[in-house]
C-alpha cells in the first residue's frame, strides 16, 4: 500500500506508516522505500505447530510418573490436563497481546483492521487442539493404566 508522506522528513504517523509495511512515498525527493512489516495479521503456523507438539509432550512427561505408581486414581491424567490447558490459555493469551498490538498499530494509523483468520477462530483453533490432546492423553493414560492392571493379575485369569 502507498502512502503520501506530509513532508520531506518524516513525522510520527508517516514513521508507523512505514514501520507498518506500507510504502511511504517522499513528495520532494520522488523516492520510495518499503519496509516489513513487523505484526502480521495471520495466523502464525509456527506457533500452531508448538500447540500442537509441545503441550502433549509437556503433559506425558508430568502424567507418566503417576501412572507408574499402583494407585486406582487418575491423578496423573489430571496433572497431565492442567498442563495441556495450561498451554492453551496461554497460547491464547499469547495471540490475544499479538491481536492487541495489531489493533493498536492499525488505530495509530487511522487504518481499518482486518483480521485473516478471525479472532475468535483463532482462539478456537488452540482450544480445539487442547482438547484433542486431552482426548489423547485420557486414552494414553487408560491404556498404560490397563497394562498394569493386566500384569497385576496372574495370566490364567487373564481375558
Amino acid at each position: 500500500m502507498e502512502h503520501r508522506c506530509r513532508s520531506a522528513s518524516l513525522d510520527n504517523r508517516d514513521r508507523l506508516r512505514s514501520a507498518a509495511g506500507y510504502r511511504c512515498v517522499s513528495p520532494l525527493a520522488g523516492s520510495s522505500r518499503e519496509v516489513a512489516s513487523p505484526l502480521s495479521d495471520s495466523l502464525s503456523a509456527s506457533w500452531v505447530a508448538l500447540a500442537a507438539v509441545i503441550p502433549l509432550a509437556t503433559a506425558l512427561g508430568v502424567a507418566w510418573p503417576f501412572w507408574r505408581k499402583v494407585t486406582r486414581d487418575p491423578v496423573g491424567t489430571l496433572a497431565g490436563c492442567f498442563v495441556v490447558f495450561g498451554f492453551a490459555v496461554a497460547l491464547v493469551g499469547r495471540e490475544l497481546v499479538h491481536l492487541q498490538k495489531f489493533t493498536n498499530n492499525c488505530v495509530a494509523l487511522e487504518i481499518a483492521c482486518s483480521y485473516h483468520p478471525e479472532p475468535f477462530t483463532r482462539f478456537f483453533v488452540y482450544g480445539c487442539i487442547a482438547l484433542v490432546q486431552v482426548f489423547a492423553l485420557f486414552v494414553i493414560g487408560w491404556q498404560v493404566e490397563d497394562r498394569i492392571r493386566q500384569g497385576e493379575v496372574a495370566p490364567e485369569w487373564r481375558r
